[in-house]
């Protein structure tokens, strides 16, 4: 589907690029360039590429005639955004805008926050419902005329205690599952470890089940393969509720023509990095 928005900060003019670029003799035309490329890169939709059809790369000839301009001025303009790296050249001819997902998306942290923060709102309206179960079936035993509050007895919380360690067993066992699977797709021998089996138990009661998680590993393992350190793709990489939901519908960023993964995401993660802060939120 063609996306009709693109996001352009308002200190866009403030950019020392642009600003270079403006005191270019024709940078007026250079910046219009750019922001025509970006909205192209937005139609195209595949993470700043920017091609007609996947084995079509638009030529300057070609933009020059779907913007009415002079194809040496678009010529010229597309060789000045690419000195000042705002767009690269891939093999083929793909013009791709680096950084995409980064400057048109909102930071991808505060949208898992908001969506573990829904996950976790509906748990707790079933607990909750589950506890005036258990109150209103006491209650009846008691005299069928007795009006059911919403107060959560001791040995009300104490049943959902119980139903909570169950579910934990049970996610325990998929957990294994996941460690097979995650094994068997990247080809390493990670065994069960404490720390991460508890995250795994959090993604579970966030409402991930082990359909997602697959996925999610294929997609990062598919990833790391051209990261610097492919090492660090490890099941607790995975398990960070930010990676989890990114890997989950992760677009590759392809060459149209051979088809080969062109996927330089890569963080700076280590193995280890962030996760003891993350193990303190998360207990």
């Amino acid at each position: 589907m063609i996306q009709e928005w693109v996001k352009i900060s308002t200190s866009f003019f403030d950019s020392r690029k642009i600003k270079l670029l403006e005191a270019m003799p024709d940078g007026d035309f250079i910046i219009l360039c750019w922001v025509r490329l970006i909205i192209l890169a937005r139609i195209t939709n595949n993470n700043g590429l920017i091609y007609l059809d996947e084995n079509i790369p638009y030529s300057s000839e070609m933009l020059a005639a779907i913007w009415n301009k002079e194809p040496l001025k678009v010529n010229n303009a597309l060789v000045t955004l690419q000195k000042f790296k705002m767009i690269d050249i891939e093999p083929g001819g793909i013009i791709l805008i680096p950084k995409w997902d980064e400057a048109q998306y909102e930071s991808s942290l505060e949208k898992i926050r908001i969506q573990t923060k829904i996950r976790t709102k509906k748990y707790r309206e079933r607990q909750q419902q589950l506890a005036l179960k258990i109150h209103s079936e006491k209650s009846s035993d008691v005299t069928s005329d007795a009006v059911v509050t919403s107060q959560v007895t001791q040995c009300d919380a104490h049943r959902i205690k119980n139903k909570r360690t169950k579910n934990n067993i049970l996610y325990n066992n998929i957990y294994t599952e996941f460690l097979k699977k995650f094994n068997e797709i990247t080809g390493r021998k990670f065994k069960k470890e404490k720390k991460s089996q508890g995250h795994f138990n959090t993604r579970m009661r966030e409402g991930y089940d082990l359909k997602d998680i697959e996925k999610a590993i294929k997609s990062g393992f598919e990833s790391s393969k051209n990261w610097p350190e492919p090492s660090a793709f490890t099941p607790e990489y995975i398990l960070r509720p930010d990676k989890l939901q990114k890997y989950i519908n992760y677009k590759f960023k392809r060459d149209p023509v051979s088809g080969k993964n062109m996927d330089k995401n890569w963080d700076g993660y280590s193995a280890g990095d962030e996760f003891e802060k993350l193990a303190a939120e998360e207990n």
